[in-house]
């Protein structure tokens, strides 16, 4: 039945070569997050920055769900065109443009017949080197067929650092010398480390104070992808205590579940889920607890203070595993509200800084704080 399945994909490949009639244009690019699903990530920061830094005679086309509900950032709005995904007008662009960039798979990415002189760049969506992906983590055949062939049409992958390059090239099935270790795009902010704009547009944002400060917790997901779920509780009320005795000042807590999982509604907590901008939020917080998300990746980079809640860490390992051991992560991981309450408390700033960059020397960090312009000056478009 596989061999079936993919054999009609293969049909469909050839017959989508029609729009091969329309010829390459060296003025569109694509851009592509999370499948469609929003306009966010990497892509949308490569998109600023050649909006901010090349002149206008680019066509910058998004790939949406759904072209009415979809958040346009400000600086972005009246510059990009939606086109919806699995349209005509998708296949017409998506196998035309000179320039697709995504950060996971495409829609209907299996049966996309890629032209020897388009560029893919897959961004990915996820620093460090944590959970298992790809053929690491579930396969079976018809999906090792296709991941192949995904593999396969990417020119350039960007990296976050040298241990992500080694695992992803295996696990996503991409040449390792396709790896372009200039780290990700929505980090260059957080590496260059000017974020006052930031902490003051997020607080005015959610009408705070501007002494309060922020605890955000934004895990990451159980299950499979298509299923995602994730019910673990978090004592607020314990959490709140333990950070005012330790760092003093109004604490303000906030949730932000993984987009693949509905956002819930706790009193006294901010829903933080519907903010378009992870990166940002990133940017103004003051302690971030996580658990196994990339999201600590990006957050180490400003060396301010974090936590993992990992209560279920042995079960995470049954399902998923790890590519890197907890314990050298650049975080404290806590099993349980007494562990957590107790990192907190010994919390030292001279330690967490020393582990942060102990954990980036390991994994052989990569980004430079400029990840746009060293991609657009690889790719010719900036000399």
């Amino acid at each position: 039945m596989n061999n079936f399945k993919y054999f009609l994909i293969c049909c469909i490949r050839q017959i989508l070569k029609l729009f091969w009639l329309r010829k390459v244009n060296d003025r569109e690019v694509v851009f592509c997050s999370y499948a469609g699903r929003n306009i966010s990530c990497n892509p949308m920061y490569i998109c600023r920055y050649m909006l901010q830094n090349l002149d206008g005679a680019y066509k910058y086309i998004w790939i949406v769900n759904d072209r009415a509900d979809v958040y346009i950032p400000e600086a972005m709005k009246g510059k990009i065109e939606l086109i919806t995904s699995k349209s005509f007008a998708y296949f017409k662009y998506i196998l035309s443009a000179k320039l697709v960039i995504y950060n996971m798979g495409l829609p209907c990415g299996s049966l996309l017949p890629k032209r020897a002189s388009q560029t893919y760049v897959n961004t990915w969506h996820g620093g460090g080197a944590y959970k298992r992906a790809g053929k690491d983590a579930s396969l079976n055949e018809l999906q090792d067929k296709i991941d192949r062939y995904g593999g396969s049409i990417i020119d350039f992958f960007l990296s976050s650092n040298k241990k992500f390059s080694d695992i992803m090239s295996s696990a996503q099935q991409v040449k390792r010398e396709k790896f372009l270790e200039v780290g990700m795009p929505r980090n260059d902010k957080l590496v260059n480390g000017n974020l006052t704009e930031l902490y003051k547009k997020i607080r005015e944002y959610y009408n705070l104070g501007c002494r309060d400060k922020i605890v955000l917790f934004a895990p990451t997901y159980r299950g499979d992808f298509n299923t995602a779920s994730f019910n673990m509780e978090l004592d607020y009320v314990r959490l709140k205590a333990a950070l005012q005795k330790r760092f003093g000042g109004n604490w303000i807590v906030m949730e932000r579940m993984h987009h693949a999982v509905q956002g819930r509604e706790h009193t006294g907590v901010i829903n933080a889920g519907d903010y378009p901008d992870m990166q940002e939020l990133l940017a103004a917080i003051d302690v971030l607890i996580t658990d196994f998300s990339s999201s600590m990746w990006d957050y180490a980079l400003t060396k301010k203070a974090g936590f993992l809640f990992t209560p279920d860490i042995e079960a995470y390992k049954e399902e998923r595993n790890f590519y890197t051991p907890v314990e050298t992560w650049p975080y404290p991981a806590a099993k349980s509200m007494e562990e957590l309450t107790d990192c907190i408390q010994s919390f030292d700033e001279s330690r967490n800084i020393e582990k942060i960059e102990k954990h980036f020397h390991l994994l052989g960090n990569c980004e430079t704080g400029e990840a746009s312009f060293r991609l657009l000056r690889k790719l010719g478009y900036i000399k």
